[in-house]
């Protein structure tokens, strides 16, 4: 067995090649669909939020991504027909993105293709390990805030 520094080490670095793995795999898989991994995330995202359209700020929050990345995602995305990006009723500085209607029907038709991947991607994993991973994601998610929140708080 490793020592703990080690295993951090190679854990640290294998969630990089696992999120760089996934980007290219759902790259490859999107380019019939003329989108990108990042450009569906968002979506996803935004679906998210229900009838809620978010703002850019809520939807960079959430994504765990940064406000002028989510708004050069959404304007590629507005481009395509994908996403309306409209001002806010109670305050016009605030632009808020929804899914079109055009969105709508692309998940529509990908529901069942989607959950047919998904299942792939997980068939070596039982309930309670699918639980686990969850948890233990959720976890390291939260370290990584925590460690942003003191970096912030340092400037």
């Amino acid at each position: 067995m490793e020592n703990k520094t080690q295993l951090q080490n190679d854990i640290f670095a294998y969630v990089f090649k696992l999120s760089n793995t996934l980007q290219v795999y759902l790259d490859r898989s999107l380019i019939d669909d003329g989108l990108t991994s990042k450009q569906m995330f968002l979506m996803m995202v935004i679906d998210s939020f229900g009838e809620a359209n978010p703002t850019f700020k809520e939807a960079a929050q959430r994504s765990g991504s940064s406000y002028q990345n989510i708004k050069q995602i959404a304007l590629k995305l507005e481009k395509k027909d994908y996403v309306a990006i409209n001002s806010d009723p109670e305050d016009k500085r605030a632009k808020r993105l929804c899914l079109t209607d055009k969105a709508k029907a692309y998940w529509k038709n990908r529901d069942q293709s989607d959950v047919d991947g998904m299942d792939k991607l997980f068939k070596r994993f039982e309930q309670n390990e699918l639980e686990k991973f969850f948890d233990y994601m959720n976890r390291f998610l939260n370290g990584i805030e925590e460690l942003s929140a003191e970096m912030e708080g340092e400037k």
